[in-house]
């Protein structure tokens, strides 16, 4: 299939790249700021949201690792993927995940022939820690 050349779209998570949650509650995932440039903010008319997540496995050395300006390098093959779901907005049980481990959410965004990913990396502790978002 052909596919006339459009501008990349723009696949954002709300909260920012790395985030820390509590266990036992619910992280809903929101991609409600994504958008095609095409046909600007807030109109998500064709797009598609699917969403991945996972645990990752291995060495991954914490928040504000990243050169500024850049987001952390995470290595696909540490990521033991574990479901997936649809939808501008998802919500996940965080019951079965466990503390002190770190999760990644990869968003995926497709519109006719062109795709964008962007993922999150989850930090999960116990308690309830206030909730700091990112743009």
């Amino acid at each position: 299939m052909f596919c006339q050349r459009k501008p990349d779209l723009i696949a954002i998570i709300y909260g920012g790249a790395e985030v820390i949650r509590g266990q036992n509650e619910n992280i809903t995932m929101n991609a409600s700021l994504s958008y095609d440039p095409v046909v600007g903010l807030g109109n998500h008319t064709g797009m598609n949201f699917t969403w991945h997540y996972g645990e990752i496995k291995g060495n991954y050395s914490g928040l504000q690792t990243a050169a500024r300006d850049s987001l952390p390098r995470i290595n696909q093959s540490s990521i033991q993927y574990s479901g997936s779901d649809s939808g501008l907005e998802v919500t996940f049980n965080t019951a079965s995940m466990s503390i002190n481990k770190t999760y990644l959410v990869k968003l995926v965004v497709t519109k006719d022939c062109r795709s964008w990913s962007v993922f999150q990396i989850i930090h999960l502790v116990k308690g309830d820690p206030p909730e700091i978002s990112q743009r």
